[in-house]
């Protein structure tokens, strides 16, 4: 072991379950220790969520009541499951995933679908606003480049909240949405959207996590493939739509203080 090892940049591997929870605060120590159930933790931005998620899965590896093989801890974006690995490693906690929400989804996705589905997964497109345009032009809809990006945007909505072409316009209205165009037309323009994916083969986003055509398959196919993961870490982003966690389901049921520091 070198010097190297005890500076800030290589922290030293507690040596222990209880040493995981040295400079957590009261608050924080309490979001780590609670393995048993759901829990939701309640705070802002900087407050320390990640520091006592990341805190909860390594205490609960270090001790040997979580297996680090069927724990996945979900973000929103590369760079935030990137860090949690990171902290992860930090604390002694190898072998526990953490993923994107699309990330895992779509890893599920590949390995199911030729089972469930039957052929390969179809291609991910990164990208809605060709697609929409060759929608608006199936429909003879003109659309400028504004008008594309507002109703790419209400597709969008529309299917992170499970609104169906049939059911846009009372949800949009109902909603307060600032409807760039009229509500029939978009609905008009997202169900040929729908038309124009299925006869390409491609699929979005939003279907990794809510593709709703795909039927449940066979029980044997159920037990198959990635390993299920009964301890489920997220972290939510403040402002986010909430459909992510819903297709990942995830429900809180206990709510907890905030908690502070980082």
């Amino acid at each position: 072991m070198t010097a190297a090892t005890h500076s800030p940049l290589f922290p030293q591997v507690p040596d222990s379950a209880d040493a995981v929870l040295e400079g957590l605060d009261p608050e924080q120590r309490e979001v780590a220790t609670a393995l048993r159930g759901p829990v939701c933790v309640l705070a802002g931005a900087g407050t320390g969520k990640t520091r006592a998620i990341t805190h909860r899965i390594a205490y609960g590896v270090r001790a040997g009541i979580l297996q680090p093989s069927s724990v996945l801890a979900v973000t929103f974006t590369n760079r935030a499951a990137g860090e949690m690995r990171g902290r992860l490693r930090q604390l002694g906690a190898q072998g526990v995933q953490a993923r994107t929400f699309h990330s895992a989804a779509l890893r599920q996705l590949q390995y199911f679908w030729p089972k469930a589905i039957g052929g390969s997964l179809p291609r991910l497109v990164d990208r809605k606003i060709q697609l929409v345009a060759d929608a608006a032009a199936a429909c003879r809809v003109r659309l400028d480049r504004g008008e594309l990006r507002d109703v790419t945007a209400e597709i969008e909505w529309s299917k992170v909240t499970q609104t169906v072409p049939a059911d846009y316009a009372p949800a949009a209205v109902k909603a307060g949405r600032d409807i760039p165009r009229d509500p029939a037309e978009i609905a008009q323009l997202y169900s040929a959207y729908e038309d124009v994916k299925r006869q390409r083969g491609v699929i979005d986003f939003e279907d990794v996590l809510l593709d709703r055509r795909r039927p449940p398959g066979p029980r044997r196919h159920r037990r198959a493939g990635p390993r299920p993961v009964p301890a489920l870490r997220g972290r939510r982003v403040p402002g986010r739509q909430p459909a992510p966690a819903a297709a990942a389901g995830t429900v809180a049921r206990r709510a907890g203080r905030p908690v502070r520091g980082r």
